[in-house]
């Protein structure tokens, strides 16, 4: 994900990412998840986004003892990682289309925004092709 988004130009929040990935991985074991294995394809729908926002991710980061990243860098980075799933053709055809998602993940607004605590800001630098 890392080299496609650096390829795309695509900034993503590596502990959004990580949070999102951590979470849409059955029983958590990361070796078996399908985006991290070449060829396999998952199944993204509106449905599973919203889950994924308002209840895995939290979820998640409270088993992992981590701070629920911020979500407009959620949102952002999970727009980014449904484009790579996308573009690596990582999403089964039962997957709902990209745009579809992408709106999903808008309506879904804010990550639990009220059982989030207080996080302290890190500065993180984009993602940006060296060219």
């Amino acid at each position: 994900m890392a080299g496609w988004a650096l390829a795309h130009g695509v900034g993503v929040d590596r502990d959004a990412l990580a949070a999102i990935v951590g979470a849409s991985m059955p029983h958590g074991d990361a070796p078996d998840h399908p985006a991290l294995r070449t060829g396999v394809a998952e199944t993204w729908t509106s449905e599973s986004v919203g889950s994924l926002l308002w209840d895995g991710l939290l979820t998640w980061c409270r088993s992992n003892g981590a701070i629920p990243p911020d979500p407009d860098r959620v949102r952002s980075s999970l727009t980014a990682y449904v484009r790579y799933l996308n573009s690596e053709r990582l999403l089964t055809p039962d997957s709902e289309r990209t745009p579809a998602l992408r709106r999903a993940i808008t309506e879904h607004g804010r990550v639990g925004a009220t059982d989030r605590r207080p996080a302290r800001r890190r500065s993180t630098a984009p993602v940006v092709p060296i060219a």
